[in-house]
């Protein structure tokens, strides 16, 4: 339910990497934080996506997939999925479909709904089980179901595809830490993952404004 607290990132996400495209990544960003190079990617990641959910009160238990990998395998999912034949920094893949950016209150929306069209008390008598054995079972079966992880009931976020070259040399480009831009990217990608965008100035504006204000409650600056 929408009560329900969240596990913290680092053991709900699911972190899958490419261990050779990303090798220089991961010892950079041990460097940079004092972490053994095995744990430097997922320690961070953990610790970042947990704050971007929680500065936009995510109500649920969340379930994120990253993928850190090389320019060519993300040029190819930008040609797949985008029909872009170019690389990027990072790609987000979706997997819910947000009436308004950052309100998860649709989720419960689906509930409000069903019981809206539920019989009245006077009616569940003659029915096999009561309105809300009824939603649980619709729950199971309709939109719930490719929302939530069905063995663990964690809210299914979507994929987040980093270029670690780009994570990189934008670093340097822009004269700030290794760190600062994998977590820029990955707060970016959690934004989209969240219904935000940034196909308009308006929009554009508010993302930047989170991004900087998620990066600054990690205390992470230029």
């Amino acid at each position: 339910s929408g009560n329900k607290e969240r596990k913290k990132s680092e053991d709900t996400m699911t972190i899958q990497l490419d261990a050779e495209q990303a090798r220089e990544l991961a010892a950079a960003l041990a460097n940079e934080n004092n972490l053994e190079t095995e744990e430097a990617l997922t320690m961070i990641a953990g610790r970042v996506i947990e704050a971007a959910l929680d500065y936009l009160e995510c109500p649920y238990e969340a379930e994120v997939n990253l993928l850190v990998t090389g320019p060519a395998e993300v040029k190819e999912l930008n040609r797949q999925f985008r029909d872009l034949d170019q690389t990027t920094d990072v790609l987000s893949f979706p997997m819910l479909s947000f009436k308004q950016a950052g309100d998860f209150s649709f989720l419960e929306d689906e509930e409000d709904a069903f019981f809206a069209e539920a019989p009245d008390g006077e009616n569940t008598e003659s029915l096999d089980e009561t309105p809300e054995e009824a939603f649980e079972d619709s729950l199971e079966e309709t939109y719930a179901q490719d929302c939530f992880n069905p063995e663990t009931g964690e809210l299914l976020l979507g994929d987040i595809v980093l270029n670690e070259e780009r994570v990189l040399t934008q670093a340097e480009t822009f004269g700030h830490s290794v760190t600062r831009e994998y977590a820029f990217l990955i707060i970016h990608s959690i934004l989209h993952l969240c219904g935000y965008d940034h196909l308009i100035d308006a929009d554009e504006i508010t993302m930047r404004a989170l991004q900087d204000e998620i990066l600054n409650s990690l205390g992470i600056h230029r």
